[in-house]
């Protein structure tokens, strides 16, 4: 028996935002903490979850991280 890959939608606004803002994947996930500590909601994002974010292994995030 095989298995079909899973297929991924690549989350390109995402990506293209963070590209216009000039930012690595790890300076928007250190953005990401900041605007949570800020909003009193703290937060753990990490460059990795950023990068499944943007290639869609991830097709959502939690709310506190959308705020």
């Amino acid at each position: 028996m095989t298995l079909q890959p899973e297929l991924r939608t690549p989350n390109l606004a995402l990506r293209r935002t963070r590209q216009v803002m000039r930012l690595s994947q790890t300076e928007f996930a250190a953005a990401v903490r900041s605007a949570g500590l800020a909003l009193g909601a703290p937060n753990q994002c990490t460059k990795r979850l950023v990068q499944k974010w943007e290639t869609g292994e991830h097709v959502g995030c939690r709310a506190d991280y959308l705020r």
